[in-house]
């Protein structure tokens, strides 16, 4: 390999790989040097053109003048476009053209000075091959604009060295054409795109790799719209409106590129972005126009009951968790959000509320943007203040009509006393009895009415709940046998509740009275008692006529009813109250059959000692502590207030070891800590005192449970 061609490989590679250099560091050092380099290449490429210097490798002929500066030159244009924007760019091919006029007139100045005083021997150009180039240098940096905007919605990794090949090529296309004829133009096109594709073969490999970096780093410019590319004319800008565009190039203190500034910006606004998804107590999901999925964040996962939602389409997703979801355009429409209730009928009943926004940027639609909020417990209190304030407008009422209902329910029961001496038949006997109890919890259901206190805290007793169960089967099992309907009881003693035994027998019988109105005769009514997860379970079950998906919706309204059978009414509605008072929960399911609704009462089971150790009467007049879980707060709760009836001098509740540790702290003269399973306790990482007694409960409240006392390790 010969001198010469050493010479051309080392320029093809150092040209563009110096204008890479440069415009790396131009925000330490301006883009002045960048800019000047780019002009000395066009000053040489005129220069080099009149010397006629060739060199060959093979079959391959280069005309070293046009294949070392015209690639580069190229690609300093594009580096501009790409990375400091749109006007930038524009100077650049300005700077670019002026440089070369100059060249060009120089070279004229050459040409007429040679025919007057004797120069070195140089190569005459003709004005058209200097116009050629010239033209064919502006149309190929706006081929390679285009190109490269193009390519960048495509495939953005090729855009770079796409606008640099296409913009070389397009240069040698025109300079061919204007120089030559069209026969002679297309001729030379065919013989020398090969040779200058292989000389631009290191400004392309160099471009793609600093392509990958600027795209790792976000450093490439939003890409234009083409209407853009042609404004050859813009107004002057001021110097804050050029720095809020990007299109400085120099300010008094420093160069910087738009593409700094814009990137700072995004560079935020991802940060704020990102923390607000991490960070964010609701669900929130970020759609395509399209409706898919693009980002999401844990709360939204776990609203829908779905491990990863990233690429599914929102309505599906949406309508897949919940019941009557319409269109992302229509949730968009309802404006401050719709309530959903889950459509999963075997889990516990939960709300979801959907507050959703079109996005816009460029386009009209650029995605939608919604978030899910979990608001159970603000209509289950909406619910009962409901039911409360519908209920409160009837104790007007319930006073003045008490006193009189009192005073003949009295006579009656004193009458039915005389009765009960007189029958010596057991069945009859029976009879009486449930009479009596009827009679005995009509009285205090009117003392309440009559005291406003219906709906008041119950007084709470540890009761046997099959016991409660079978005397309300007694009290509406004549109405019944009157109806021909049969009551299927299954209530086994031993499952214990806190409870007031007047208000939840009202709800058993509100609810089986009900269910006896809505059947047939020859139909049978199920009444069931077991245990469910962490509580007790009630279910009455029917063969009536059943309810529609509208009537259960309002079935817990106050003074909703079917009409024709009297479901619903103020009874469903204040055994809901009731229900809710004790810590449980009452649903309305219809059967799988289609015939007949299932009515579930859940309440929390009561904590049971151990009869062979009696740690509960070891723990009045103490201080006592609950480490309980979190989902037990209900439970929770209803134990703190038995052991302060059962004579605790104080009890408080704690839900993680971090309270725990904290209560102590302020307080060290506790002097028990019952402690759930599910609680997470570790002795090394808690600071308990040495005098603290520790028990442990058997199993987790509120399932039936023991108190073991345990030594302090």
């Amino acid at each position: 390999m010969n001198q010469a061609q050493l010479y051309f490989l080392a320029g093809t590679l150092l040209l563009p790989a110096l204008l890479i250099v440069l415009h790396t560091v131009r925000t330490r050092i301006t883009l002045g040097p960048f800019f000047g380099v780019a002009g000395v290449y066009s000053l040489m490429l005129w220069q080099l053109l009149q010397t006629g210097w060739w060199v060959s490798f093979g079959n391959l002929h280069f005309n070293t003048a046009l294949t070392l500066f015209i690639p580069p030159l190229v690609l300093g244009f594009l580096l501009i476009f790409a990375l400091d924007g749109l006007r930038t760019a524009r100077a650049y091919m300005l700077m670019v053209l002026t440089t070369s006029a100059g060249a060009w007139l120089f070279s004229v100045f050459r040409e007429n000075l040679a025919q007057q005083v004797p120069l070195p021997y140089l190569i005459v150009l003709s004005n058209r091959e200097h116009l050629a180039i010239i033209l064919g240098l502006l149309l190929a940096q706006m081929s390679g604009m285009m190109t490269y905007t193009l390519a960048k919605e495509k495939a953005s990794w090729l855009a770079l060295p796409g606008g640099q090949a296409a913009g070389v090529l397009l240069w040698l296309a025109f300079y061919s054409l204007l120089e030559f004829d069209f026969m002679m133009g297309m001729a030379n096109l065919s013989n020398e795109w090969p040779v200058f594709l292989v000389a631009t073969l290191p400004s392309l490999v160099l471009l793609a790799i600093y392509g990958l970096f600027a795209n790792h780093y976000g450093l490439f410019m939003p890409v234009r719209a083409w209407r853009h590319l042609f404004s050859f004319w813009r107004e002057a800008q001021s110097e804050t409106q050029s720095a809020q565009t990007g299109d400085v190039i120099v300010n008094r203190d420093h160069v910087i590129s738009e593409l700094k500034l814009l990137n700072r910006q995004l560079a935020d606004s991802g940060l704020v972005m990102e923390t607000h998804m991490r960070e964010a107590a609701y669900g929130i999901i970020i759609t395509d126009d399209k409706g898919r999925i693009r980002r999401t964040n844990k709360p939204a996962c776990e609203l829908l009951a779905t491990p990863v939602l990233e690429g599914l389409n929102a309505q599906q997703a949406l309508a897949g968790r919940l019941k009557n979801v319409g269109t992302l355009n229509a949730l968009v429409a309802a404006g401050q959000g719709e309530r959903h209730l889950a459509s999963d009928e075997d889990a516990q009943e939960m709300w979801v509320e959907i507050q959703a926004t079109r996005l816009k940027g460029e386009r009209q639609n650029a995605g939608y943007y919604l978030i899910l909020k979990d608001i159970t417990a603000t209509v289950a209190k909406e619910r009962r203040q409901l039911v409360s304030s519908r209920v409160r407008d009837l104790h007007q009422t319930g006073r003045v009509l008490a006193h009189d209902f009192s005073n003949l329910l009295i006579g009656a029961q004193a009458q039915l006393s005389q009765l009960k001496s007189s029958v010596a038949d057991q069945e009859s006997q029976q009879s009486l009895i449930a009479i009596e109890s009827a009679l005995q919890r009509a009285r205090e259901m009117l003392q309440q009415l009559g005291t406003g206190n219906q709906f008041g805290t119950p007084k709470l007793s540890n009761l046997d709940l099959g016991l409660l169960i079978q005397e309300s089967a007694a009290i509406v099992r004549a109405t019944a046998q009157e109806a021909g309907v049969a009551i299927k009881l299954t209530a086994p003693v031993g499952f214990r509740v806190e409870a007031d035994a007047s208000q939840m027998i009202r709800v058993f019988t509100n609810l089986i009275r009900n269910a006896i109105r809505a059947s047939q005769a020859k139909n049978s009514i199920s009444i069931s008692l077991s245990r469910s997860g962490r509580g007790l379970e009630v279910s009455i079950v029917d063969e009536g006529r059943g309810m529609t998906a509208a009537q259960l919706g309002m079935a817990f309204d106050p003074g909703f009813s079917t009409k024709d059978g009297g479901q619903g009414g103020l009874g469903l509605a204040i055994s809901y109250l009731i229900t809710e008072a004790h810590g449980g929960h009452l649903e309305l399911h219809a059967n799988a059959d289609g015939r007949g609704l299932c009515a579930i009462v859940r309440l929390p089971e009561a904590l049971q000692t151990n009869p062979n150790e009696p740690a509960y009467d070891k723990l009045a007049g103490r201080s006592v502590i609950l480490a309980m879980p979190e989902t037990d707060a209900a439970a929770a709760a209803t134990l703190a207030d038995k052991l302060q009836r059962d004579g605790c001098r104080q009890v408080a509740e704690v839900y993680t070891p971090e309270e725990l540790n904290a209560l102590l702290a302020e307080e060290p003269d506790w002097q028990t800590l019952l402690v759930a399973p599910e609680f997470p306790f570790d002795a090394q990482t808690l600071q308990l005192p040495a005098a603290l007694d520790i028990r442990f409960l058997q199993t987790t409240i509120p399932s039936t449970t023991y108190i073991h006392p345990h030594t302090h390790p």
